[in-house]
């Protein structure tokens, strides 16, 4: 391993975007390497304004009237997913850099699963722990303060 075996990056995501932390050592102070965000996420106007609209209308097959289809996946799940496959390729690339010795995932239960999902098995094998809270927006000494027992 190439990388130094003590820095560790925090990845503290949820389905309206991510923040990437790097950490050099045990107790050392946290520092942002990257932000991800999705438009469509969580708390936005732009998805705000998908679930306002009005649905699209179709024909029935048999007679005059007209409905309203809902599509088959939520758009929930679908900009979810969209991110949480952004995010893996993030860590990849930094896996491809030698940006880090271990991976420290931070997220909600409804997006850790979807994360783990995305992630390839060589990011996986890095990731030295996981825990389900919802920290994106906390301060980093917050974040300093739940993870410094982790690895």
């Amino acid at each position: 391993m190439n990388a130094d075996d003590s820095r560790y990056w925090i990845v503290l995501a949820d389905a309206g975007g991510a923040r990437i932390l790097v950490r050099t050592g045990r107790g050392s102070a946290l520092a942002e390497v990257a932000e991800l965000s999705a438009p469509e996420g969580e708390g936005s106007a732009a998805r705000r304004a998908q679930f306002s609209d009005r649905l699209p209308r179709t024909h029935d097959s048999h007679g005059n009237s007209r409905h309203a289809i809902e599509p088959h996946t939520p758009l929930a799940d679908v900009h979810a997913d969209r991110l949480a496959g952004e995010i893996a390729q993030r860590l990849a690339a930094g896996l491809r850099d030698d940006a880090y010795a271990g991976l420290i995932l931070v997220a909600p239960s409804r997006f850790a699963g979807r994360l783990d999902a995305a992630l390839d098995k060589a990011v996986d094998a890095r990731v030295v722990a996981r825990l389900h809270k919802d920290l994106r927006h906390a301060a980093l000494p917050d974040v300093q303060a739940r993870v410094a027992d982790l690895r």
